[in-house]
């Protein structure tokens, strides 16, 4: 209202003919409109990437701690929110009822605290057997039947729930009596504001908590997510988080996205699967209505592949694509005779960190430049380490895979270890195939080879990315030989391969 930085920027976006925003801001608007004004056309870039963010924003995901964060924002005695409770104390002070309704605030946010503590011990003592302290990574596991899963916390989700309940009544309650002091909130504009946010975050947690325990979804997917965290006595401590996410995402972005807009252009390198885009215009939803008319049409690229790039393709017999010693030495060996800068593309951390481990042990090993992928560094200190250092080494997983420009000299030797095929055991993943596999599908070839190619077409994209780049593409997976889909593979790159049996044919490119 007055003039903070948040509502000139939003006053702005409202007067504006041209709003740049991110995927995530775009099918954000379709779960909670209001943020963005009304548009009729859009410019979707890197389309490919439109899906998989449609699978994030409209899936649900709850934790003790999301619990705990929007019980705190309520709380009227928590003194990290200063402003929300002076504001509550100030009229406490003047106005009875409010001030018996604050004391109810703060007894049932003690009271919320200790219910969602006690569900996911609940649900923890009901699922320890599914977890290990050995596991080291998240461990992911699928939900079949809500009710059979959640029945045996059912007087623990009541519990939770008829005390969520009860905050969202005393919430109402307080902008009641300030509307009838304020019937036109113009004294009290940003309290009814702070209101309207906890109202609305109340009401998210209460639906989420339904969503994902009780209101089971033919059409979802349902799983818990178990990690495994150091305690304060040094043992390791079990926290589960509660998932659920559309299995087929294509019928909401038809009708929530596609049908409510006159025009849309959907651009990016990686549309097409085995020159086609029936792949990607079925995922996204837009063969589902027959009035929507949709134009495919393809731009080459400028640049000349064949003069550009060197392809080495490793064959059957000698494939190292799963040893991280012989990944390593070859690293080791193309940066001590080509002084170039180098990216390794990987598909788990696990063959990241094994890689980098041997890369240590070489001779010399703790000196060279290597930037690897790890916990707690940051994908541009990464970049910018490899920008600084002529002959860097860059070790990277899914983030490296696309969105990063590394023109000229700044990368010019790409090694990608293994096709970038999905996990087959995450939730959506599996559910997605097993709903192919239901109607009579191939799930493999009609699902996971297509989202492998695209993605390994986005990893192939990082060598090249002006008319003067030059550098060498190596792929150490051999099953672009030795498999019936290893053709597609082949064909998605615009330059003929090289086969190659040993590691010393590249060490000669």
């Amino acid at each position: 209202y007055g003039g903070c930085y948040f509502g000139k920027v939003r006053r702005s976006v409202f007067d504006a003919n041209l709003i740049i925003v991110n995927h995530a801001l775009l099918l954000s608007e379709i779960a909670s409109s209001g943020f963005l004004p009304s548009y009729n056309a859009v410019i979707i870039d890197e389309a490919h990437n439109l899906i998989n963010n449609a699978y994030s924003q409209f899936s649900g995901r709850i934790d003790q701690n999301a619990i705990h964060s929007v019980l705190q924002n309520i709380d009227p005695s928590n003194s990290t929110y200063s402003w929300w409770n002076q504001r509550m104390q100030i009229l406490s002070k003047t106005n009875s009822s409010i001030k018996s309704l604050k004391n109810n605030l703060i007894n049932k946010v003690k009271d919320g605290m200790e219910a969602s503590v006690n569900l996911f011990e609940a649900i923890i003592l009901h699922s320890i057997d599914r977890f290990s302290a050995e596991d080291f990574y998240t461990k992911k596991v699928i939900i079949e039947n809500l009710l059979e899963e959640y029945g045996e916390v059912q007087g623990e989700l009541n519990w939770l729930s008829t005390t969520l309940h009860d905050l969202h009544y005393t919430l109402h309650r307080i902008e009641s009596e300030l509307l009838k002091s304020d019937p036109e909130k113009n004294n009290y504009k940003e309290l009814f504001l702070l209101l309207e946010n906890r109202i609305e975050s109340l009401k998210i947690i209460i639906s989420l908590i339904e969503t994902l325990t009780a209101k089971q979804n033919p059409e979802w997917i349902y799983w818990q997510e178990g990690t495994m965290k150091r305690s304060r006595e040094g043992g390791k401590q079990l926290f589960i988080s509660l998932h659920g996410s559309p299995i087929d995402i294509s019928q909401i972005l038809a009708s929530q996205l596609f049908e409510k807009i006159d025009h849309c252009i959907l651009t990016s390198a990686t549309l097409q699967v085995e020159e086609s885009f029936d792949y990607f215009l079925e995922r996204a939803g837009l063969t589902i209505q027959s009035n929507t008319q949709v134009k495919t049409d393809v731009f080459p690229s400028p640049f000349y592949y064949e003069d550009q790039v060197q392809y080495f393709q490793f064959n059957g017999q000698n494939a190292i694509m799963n040893n991280p010693k012989k990944i390593a030495g070859l690293v080791y060996s193309l940066h001590k005779q080509h002084k170039n800068r180098i990216m390794v593309l990987f598909t788990s951390h696990k063959m990241l960190n094994n890689t980098h481990h041997e890369l240590r042990l070489m001779p010399e090993g703790r000196d060279l430049p290597v930037f690897a992928q790890g916990f707690g560094v940051s994908r541009y200190s990464i970049l910018q380490g490899m920008k600084s250092n002529s002959r860097g080494i860059l070790l990277g997983t899914n983030a490296f895979w696309e969105g990063i420009d590394l023109p000229g000299e700044l990368l010019e030797i790409l090694i990608i270890t293994k096709l970038p095929f999905g996990v087959p055991t995450e939730p959506v993943i599996w559910a997605y195939s097993k709903m192919i596999e239901n109607s009579g599908g191939n799930s493999f070839m009609e699902y996971s080879v297509p989202e492998c190619i695209i993605r390994y077409r986005q990893g192939f994209g990082r060598l090249i990315r002006s008319t003067f780049d030059q550098g060498s593409f190596i792929v150490l997976d051999d099953r672009i030989m030795t498999k019936k889909y290893g053709k597609y593979f082949l064909d998605s790159i615009p330059v003929q391969p090289k086969i190659i049996e040993t590691m010393d044919e590249i060490n000669h490119l």
